[in-house]
C-alpha cells in the first residue's frame, strides 16, 4: 500500500466528482487523499460521499499534509489552472492531470505548458478512451471506404447552470467552443485526421429573460482535415434537445452514427447504427463511461506509462484549434473564404 499513488482533486464540480468516484475505485492504484473546494457549502456532500477524505480550502493546504507520491488533478475552470500548476510544482510535485480545456485561449494554454515543463502533466482528452468512439472507427475500417463527411453534434440545455455561474471564473463565462469545443474537436480528428482549416465558424451568445453571456450560448463551423474531408461541428447550449451524436458519412453511401451517452445519463451506453437507403440494417450497443475511462487509464500512465494518455502538448494542440475557431467566429465570412488555405492551424 505504501506505493500507491496519493491523488488529491480540486474543485468539486461535476467533473471532480466524477474524477472522485474514479479515483476512490481505483484501490490497487492510487489512495484520494484530499478534495480541495473553496466553497464551504459542498463539504457536507464531501463528507457524506467521501468518507475520510481529507477537505482543503487550497491547493497549499492539502499539500502541507499530503506527502509521498502525489498526483494533483485540476477539475477547475481553466483560467484558474495556472496559479495551481505553480503552487504545485513549487511544492514539487510532478504529476498533474488536466481537465479539458488547459485554457480558455492559446496563450493561456502555451504559459501552462511552460510552467509544466519538467513535470509529468496528462491533458485528459476524454472522448479518446470512449468505447463508443473506439466501435465507430473499427466499424469505417471494416466499411472499407473512404469518408465523405463527418458531422459532430453536442446540443444540450446550459441556460439555468451558465446564468448561475456555472464553470466560470469568477463572473466570466467561457465562450461555446470551450465548452464542448474540446470534444468535438477531438472526436473529429480521431476519425479524420489533422484540422488544417477552418472553412466557416459562428458564436452565438446566450440569452435568457432580457439577459446575455456573449459568445456562450453556441457554436458552429466547418472543417477541412489534411486529407480533404470536411467535419461539421455543432453545439447548442440552449437546445431543448439533450444529444451527442457523430455521424460518418462514406463514399460507399454509408452512414455510421454514434449515439454518446448524453449530458448528465444515468444510462451510460453508446449505439452505434449503420445506416444505407435511410434505414438502419445493423446496431452495436456497448457500455461507454469516457471520463472514468480517461481517468482511470491516464492515472495509470504514472505507474505504467502506457501509451493511450495524452500529454499536455496535446492540450495546447486542441488550443490551438479552440483559439482558430473563436477567431474565425469573429471574422466575417467574406473574409474567411479569402484566406482560404492560408487559415492553416
Amino acid at each position: 500500500m505504501g506505493n500507491l499513488l496519493n491523488v488529491i482533486v480540486v474543485g468539486y464540480g461535476m467533473a471532480g466528482r466524477i474524477h472522485a468516484k474514479t479515483h476512490r475505485n481505483l484501490v490497487g492504484s492510487c489512495r484520494l487523499e484530499g478534495i480541495v473546494e473553496c466553497c464551504s457549502e459542498y463539504y457536507p456532500d464531501i463528507e457524506k460521499q467521501l468518507p475520510g477524505v481529507g477537505i482543503f480550502e487550497s491547493l497549499e493546504q492539502a499539500l502541507t499534509q499530503i506527502k509521498g507520491e502525489v498526483v494533483v488533478d485540476l477539475c477547475v475552470p481553466a483560467p484558474q489552472n495556472i496559479e495551481l500548476v505553480r503552487s504545485a510544482v513549487a511544492f514539487g510535485v510532478q504529476r498533474i492531470m488536466l481537465e479539458k480545456p488547459i485554457g480558455w485561449s492559446l496563450p493561456m494554454a502555451i504559459t501552462l505548458a511552460e510552467i509544466l515543463h519538467d513535470s509529468e502533466a496528462l491533458y485528459l482528452d476524454t472522448y479518446r478512451f470512449s468505447l463508443g468512439v473506439e466501435q465507430l472507427r473499427n466499424w469505417v475500417i471494416r466499411e472499407q471506404s473512404e469518408i465523405e463527411r463527418v458531422q459532430i453534434k453536442f446540443n444540450k440545455n446550459r441556460i439555468k447552470e451558465s446564468f448561475s455561474g456555472r464553470g466560470f471564473d469568477k463572473d466570466v463565462p467561457p465562450d461555446a467552443w470551450h465548452i464542448e469545443g474540446p470534444h468535438m474537436v477531438s472526436i473529429a480528428m480521431m476519425l479524420a485526421g489533422e484540422i488544417i482549416a477552418i472553412e466557416e465558424a459562428k458564436l452565438n451568445d446566450m440569452v435568457d429573460n432580457n439577459e446575455m453571456l456573449p459568445a456562450h450560448g453556441s457554436a458552429s463551423a466547418k472543417v477541412k482535415h489534411f486529407n480533404g474531408v470536411h467535419t461539421f461541428l455543432s453545439t447548442d447550449l440552449c437546445s431543448n434537445e439533450n444529444e451527442r451524436f457523430v455521424e460518418v458519412f462514406l463514399k460507399n453511401e454509408v452512414c455510421l452514427k454514434l449515439q454518446l451517452p448524453v449530458s448528465k445519463s444515468t444510462r451510460l451506453i453508446s449505439r452505434v447504427e449503420k445506416i444505407k437507403d435511410g434505414q438502419i440494417v445493423d446496431s452495436f450497443v456497448i457500455e461507454d463511461r469516457p471520463m472514468e475511462q480517461c481517468v482511470s487509464h491516464s492515472l495509470d500512465y504514472f505507474l505504467t506509462k502506457n501509451t493511450q494518455a495524452q500529454m499536455i502538448d496535446h492540450g495546447v494542440r486542441i488550443n490551438q484549434i479552440l483559439q482558430s475557431l473563436v477567431d474565425a467566429s469573429a471574422s466575417k465570412p467574406d473574409a474567411i473564404a479569402k484566406r482560404g488555405e492560408e487559415e492553416i492551424l
